[in-house]
């Protein structure tokens, strides 16, 4: 069985697919091969310190989880599985607009590092909810 067959069709074309003419989608992929990582022997690696400023706190690592949309298309736990994960390894999640689970069912499971991804619709009143 392939992806295709578990997620349905339209869920499949959503996540494998890129908007419009898949420009970005393609440049996205060739990027890829440009990536050149540069092993170092001999290196000492007793003390490491993974963690970063970001926006004014100190994170422990530069993970962020990115918001993806329409999770409950994947997975029946959808975002708060997503949000448990990040939670779990200290990891900042971000939730999209196009979430399938609400926000306050996500803020329960979610640590305290969650961010939420606002895309400003032009009814107002339909942000304004989602805030």
């Amino acid at each position: 069985m392939d992806l295709e067959d578990l997620l349905g069709a339209g869920a499949h074309g959503y996540f494998a697919g890129g908007a419009g003419d898949e420009i970005t989608l393609r440049a996205n992929e060739t990027s890829w091969s440009d990536v050149r990582l540069a092993p170092r022997v001999l290196v000492d690696v007793g003390e490491r310190d993974l963690s970063v400023d970001l926006l004014g706190r100190r994170r422990s690592h530069p993970v962020v989880v990115a918001p993806m949309a329409y999770q409950r298309h994947a997975h029946e736990d959808a975002e708060r599985g997503t949000a448990r994960a990040a939670a779990a390894t200290g990891s900042t999640f971000v939730l999209s607009s196009q979430t399938t689970t609400s926000p306050a069912d996500v803020a329960r499971v979610a640590g305290p590092d969650r961010w939420f991804q606002l895309y400003v619709f032009k009814d107002r009143q339909v942000s304004l909810d989602l805030v």
